[in-house]
């Protein structure tokens, strides 16, 4: 599988090659630039401008869920790949719940952490669509899925919103996957709570999950008081 790849400026929106899955891992392992540290200095200052700006001008980025021809609109698609990026954003303790949802989602190919150790991506093997409306709704249907995780993005939900290079020597990535293929309105995406509870069956590496993240949000306590 395949997808498109852009210049490290997001102002030229004209594909310029096609990169594997394979190549796309390796990239996130081992990246030729030193502007990763400038984003990670710039989430941690809470310059989100910056940030912003720093990835725009300076990182290459890829369109994973769809083909297009001469620039980044809907109108320039020519086909989807099966492929959906979900966003994970400002969560404290990324490597843990990165982990988690590797481990916890069998449809997620890809999984590793932003410039900013703050954030999380990955990527999902969804049927081929036929058209924006449907990629909408396969997304709606993942969303009653993550939406119960913090830092949940749905931009995402824009098929050629574009995914840019990280660094993650960790990256989390298999090639035997399931397909995530339930499919929402898009008016109930965020009505995951009116769904009926299911049982499963808790395993060793849930309970060092959930161990993990709550011994991770306690050590963050520096006050007493009711919202801690």
């Amino acid at each position: 599988m395949q997808f498109q790849y852009f210049s490290n400026n997001v102002h030229r929106p004209k594909p310029i090659g096609f990169v594997s899955l394979d190549r796309f891992v390796h990239a996130h392992k081992n990246p030729k630039t030193d502007i990763f540290d400038q984003i990670a200095q710039a989430e941690l200052a809470k310059d989100f401008e910056l940030k912003a700006k720093l990835k725009q001008e300076n990182l290459y980025y890829f369109t994973p869920c769809v083909h297009l021809k001469n620039g980044r609109k809907y109108t320039d698609i020519v086909s989807f790949t099966g492929l959906m990026v979900l966003d994970f954003d400002h969560i404290d303790n990324a490597e843990d719940l990165k982990h988690h949802l590797f481990n916890e989602y069998n449809f997620i190919i890809a999984c590793w952490l932003s410039p900013s150790k703050k954030g999380i991506k990955a990527l999902v093997r969804i049927p081929v669509c036929k058209d924006t409306n449907e990629f909408k709704e396969y997304f709606a249907g993942i969303s009653n899925v993550m939406n119960v995780y913090d830092g949940f993005d749905t931009t995402t939900k824009n098929c050629v919103l574009p995914l840019f290079q990280s660094v993650d020597k960790n990256i989390l990535y298999r090639k035997e996957t399931s397909v995530f293929d339930t499919k929402a309105s898009i008016e109930d995406q965020f009505n995951y709570q009116s769904k009926p509870f299911v049982k499963v069956d808790i395993t060793d590496q849930h309970l060092k999950s959930v161990y993990s993240v709550t011994e991770s949000a306690i050590n963050k306590i520096l006050s007493d008081g009711h919202p801690q």
